[in-house]
């Protein structure tokens, strides 16, 4: 079976319009010109489609649709809050006991929020370069207790993150595990934190693209940021299916 990295490097929009581009030249060059240019366009017209809001956006709806995010409140009690790293982390001027504001939408404020809540009594923190170690910083800084805190740091993706944290909770006999990380992240995540047999409750923290992308006027506006979301977007779909055929999820 051919490794997961060589999928992953397919995720990359500019990627599957260069080679749908040289397929494209190739059947020119052996005079099949209709198709050749048929490949030609499409590769143009998708790479386009990659940069714009509007197709981005549909692409994350697939991906965040699953497990909508709700409010602290709502969730159920658990063993443990995971809170898996990779996104942004707040600003020095967040509020983050503001449910609404800035730190409720990175990973790490919203973990707070539960633990602030009384979702669980534990935070696990499952990152690696550093990660987790700022991320136990912050969350000690706004008052949780280090011995409430477990920290993971040698993983560097998210098979990694399941079964290093796997490790973890099996030492504590936690089972139940309240799983954060961004909604379009979280099919893949809950699916190999499930793998290692842990009950798994998504609790997404971030979703969508901001609203001023969305507006009418840019939705269709062809953006170079858009090409990263889109690739983030291809990198979560592959990756799930993936982890399935590799049995890591």
């Amino acid at each position: 079976m051919l490794p997961p990295a060589y999928f992953y490097d397919r995720c990359y929009p500019t990627a599957q319009a260069l080679l749908m581009a040289i397929v494209g030249l190739l059947l020119v060059i052996k005079r099949r010109q209709k198709t050749g240019l048929a490949f030609l366009s499409v590769g143009f017209l998708w790479l386009v489609a990659c940069t714009t809001p509007a197709f981005v956006a549909w692409l994350n709806r697939g991906l965040e649709h699953q497990f909508p995010q709700r409010d602290v409140a709502m969730y159920p009690q658990a063993d443990v809050i995971v809170v898996i790293g990779g996104d942004g982390f707040p600003g020095d001027e967040s509020d983050w006991n503001n449910d609404q504001g800035d730190a409720a939408q990175t990973r790490v404020g919203f973990g707070y929020l539960l633990y602030k809540a009384g979702k669980a009594p534990v935070i696990v923190l499952s990152a690696g370069q550093g990660g987790a170690l700022r991320m136990s910083a912050m969350l000690q800084q706004h008052g949780v207790p280090s011995s409430a805190i477990r920290i993971e740091s040698r993983s560097n993706n998210t098979y990694e993150n399941a079964i290093f944290s796997s490790h973890i909770l099996d030492q504590e006999g936690l089972r139940r595990i309240l799983l954060v990380t961004s909604a379009a992240h979280m099919p893949r995540a809950a699916a190999a934190f499930s793998k290692q047999g842990l009950e798994v409750i998504p609790a997404p923290a971030r979703n969508g693209l901001p609203l001023d992308i969305l507006a009418a006027d840019a939705a269709w506006r062809p953006q170079r940021l858009m090409l990263w979301r889109s690739h983030q977007a291809f990198h979560e779909y592959i990756g799930f299916w993936v982890y399935k055929l590799c049995g890591r999820a």
